[in-house]
């Protein structure tokens, strides 16, 4: 946000960050709640989700941090 904050400053208010949050997939809970995840397992790890505006028009997009993807054997992991 901070990034967003400044590029905002620094083009007179076109760009604004709206929220980036972490939690963890299927529960939208994070770390603030307690949850602990254990990277590699299927299933688990996080996620980090922002939007920010950009003059007109919205950008919302999402990381997938240490989630297994694929058969749960290592392949497609991103």
């Amino acid at each position: 946000m901070r990034v967003i904050r400044e590029e905002g400053e620094r083009t007179g208010g076109l760009v604004e960050g709206e929220y980036v949050e972490v939690f963890a997939p299927g529960s939208f809970l994070g770390p603030e709640e307690g949850v602990k995840i254990r990277e590699g397992e299927e299933g688990e790890g996080w996620v980090v989700a922002g939007a920010m505006r950009c003059g007109g028009t919205r950008l919302i997009d999402n990381l997938l941090l240490g989630v297994e993807l694929g058969n749960g054997k290592g392949e497609g992991r991103e």
